[in-house]
């Protein structure tokens, strides 16, 4: 573990924050390049890069404090020592969601043109974040006698970070390959959600997660209810197209 990359005496460079930063800048420039691609301007790109940020981290921040509230307690002040770790991915991801979909809302721009453009951000962001993840020693594994173990704390343990470094860098590959394929939009932040929650509901098994319900964790618990919403999404979808089919071609 590498908690702290670089010390100056005067200054403390966390690999938890310098990574946090690197996977910001990823997702920047994967969404300026996007938006640049469906013709947005650039000053719309950063003003959803801002949000997201500033939502992301609110609400990431939140879903840790609530999930250690007996700690934040004793403790409050450490509520803001976010570059020493302290993330949940679904908090950040609601956060940033929530904040990008009022922005879209009030500049009447396309919910699933930028959906599309945001989801290989958030797959790359994720990714590279991951790191900090592995060097900070959190979100680690459980113990394990596999040949590529990493001795975390008192024993050796699945490396889950890399396990997740290279599961969202896969579905980013994906979607990068799937973005100009696809024409029909939101249909790839469908995809990145799908593929995220089936993935990160396998490699919890592997995590040491504090069990909410039926020895599940809460993140477990949020990808059982996205796979379930997307699916019943995807087939809603497709018994109103038919009718909405049939209706243009009377009118026709």
């Amino acid at each position: 573990m590498y908690p702290i990359i670089a010390d100056f005496g005067f200054m403390k460079i966390y690999s938890y924050g310098f990574f946090l930063a690197l996977a910001f800048l990823a997702a920047t420039v994967v969404v300026l390049m996007e938006t640049k691609r469906k013709g947005y301007e650039r000053e719309t790109a950063y003003d959803v890069v801002l949000l997201a940020i500033i939502g992301g981290v609110f609400g990431a921040r939140i879903f840790y404090v609530i999930g250690h509230l007996k700690y934040f307690l004793i403790v409050p002040l450490d509520i803001f020592k976010i570059y020493q770790g302290g993330l949940v991915f679904y908090g950040g991801f609601l956060g940033g969601a929530i904040a990008i979909l009022l922005y879209l809302k009030q500049k009447k721009l396309s919910i699933g043109d930028f959906a599309d453009i945001v989801a290989p951000a958030v797959a790359i962001g994720a990714a590279v974040g991951r790191l900090g993840c592995f060097f900070n020693g959190c979100c680690y594994g459980k113990p394990a006698t596999i040949p590529w173990a990493i001795h975390f704390f008192d024993t050796n343990r699945h490396p889950t970070q890399i396990y997740e470094f290279l599961m969202n860098l896969s579905i980013f590959g994906i979607l990068w390959f799937l973005r100009k394929r696809i024409t029909e939009k939101g249909f790839l932040f469908l995809i990145y959600l799908i593929i995220y929650s089936i993935a990160r509901f396998c490699i919890e098994f592997l995590r040491v997660t504090i069990p909410v319900v039926f020895g599940l964790s809460g993140s477990q618990i949020i990808s059982i209810f996205m796979f379930i919403f997307i699916v019943l999404f995807f087939l809603v979808r497709q018994v109103r197209r038919p009718a909405a089919t049939r209706g243009q071609n009377r009118v026709s």
